[in-house]
């Protein structure tokens, strides 16, 4: 009797194990049937970057990529102070402005905007031409900084007014430029949003931000910059959610662990694809035949749905 209760013990351990082997390929088979190709992208700066220095615009750089089976493009939210360098916004402290007030050079909008507002010498003025680059603005910065206040000045000048030192916003998260947007839109390509953290999230602040993100056309999946996701740890849930709204999957990029990305994924049921990437210092010690075979070992071995090609 011993005998066989072992044999059948053994048995039911053999079964088990068999069970729960096919569950787990089920599982992944689930997961892995709507994720079945590979896409192949580029990173829009860069692509922005060849393209200026061939003399040819971002998005006729895109359609040339397009040509050798890029797909998809991974833009990546710019920073206040990308739109700073780039030319999009100007900023000031208000000290600045009484300086500029006094001066013999002050520019025609300043009267204007001291009819609407009173100076604070501390505070931090953002100006901006651009009527869609003043509605981006605003949308992310009241959502992400506790005390905003915008400003129409005339039909073609607009202001953002904080009490948060520019140094130490800088490198706040800007949303995402219309003409990046459109450029991938007329190259005929999807769009991966890069997103940046930043500090403080709240549960208003992650619905008002992902809000935008909707209206964004061609959106296939979404990624984040840092090393920690938004409302770690305790707004994953509300992050989740917002991400399941918009319909795509969330992308892992391989070898960067991130704070909360693990949990968010088993909210989205798993709806996560893998991302590999080479960065720019190892690219460097590569040829394109060693660059190549990597790329090919992470899709064919590792099963990796997005290659972010980086070019020599």
């Amino acid at each position: 009797m011993n005998k066989w209760w072992r044999y059948g013990l053994w048995g039911v351990l053999v079964i088990a194990v068999l069970a729960a082997a096919h569950v787990a390929f089920w599982q992944r088979y689930m997961v892995e049937r709507d994720h079945n190709q590979v896409q192949l992208t580029l990173n829009y700066d860069e692509v922005a970057s060849l393209a200026g220095l061939k003399g040819l615009s971002a998005v006729e750089g895109l359609k040339e990529f397009k040509k050798h089976g890029i797909t998809g493009v991974v833009l990546r939210e710019p920073m206040l102070e990308d739109l700073r360098l780039a030319g999009d916004i100007q900023i000031y402290t208000g000290q600045g402005l009484v300086n500029l007030q006094s001066s013999h050079t002050a520019p025609v909008w300043l009267s204007s905007l001291l009819e609407k507002t009173t100076l604070v010498k501390s505070n931090t003025y953002i100006l901006t031409f651009d009527k869609e680059i003043y509605q981006q603005l605003r949308t992310q910065m009241s959502a992400k900084l506790a005390s905003v206040k915008t400003l129409e000045v005339d039909d073609s000048t607009y202001v953002i007014e904080t009490t948060a030192p520019y140094i130490a916003i800088k490198e706040l998260g800007a949303g995402f430029t219309r003409y990046s947007i459109t450029d991938v839109q007329q190259a005929g390509m999807t769009v991966i949003l890069q997103i940046r953290t930043w500090p403080g999230a709240t549960q208003q602040s992650i619905d008002k931000v992902f809000a935008s993100y909707r209206d964004i056309p061609g959106v296939s999946a979404v990624m984040f910059n840092e090393d920690t996701l938004p409302g770690y740890p305790s707004l994953l849930p509300e992050l989740a959610a917002q991400i399941e709204e918009m319909h795509v999957p969330l992308v892992q990029v391989e070898f960067f662990p991130q704070f909360g990305f693990t949990k968010v994924g088993f909210l989205l049921d798993k709806n996560v694809v893998r991302l590999h990437t080479i960065p720019q210092n190892e690219l460097k010690r590569m040829s394109p035949g060693e660059a190549l075979d990597r790329y090919t070992l992470a899709a064919a071995e590792r099963n990796h749905r997005i290659l972010l090609i980086r070019p020599f």
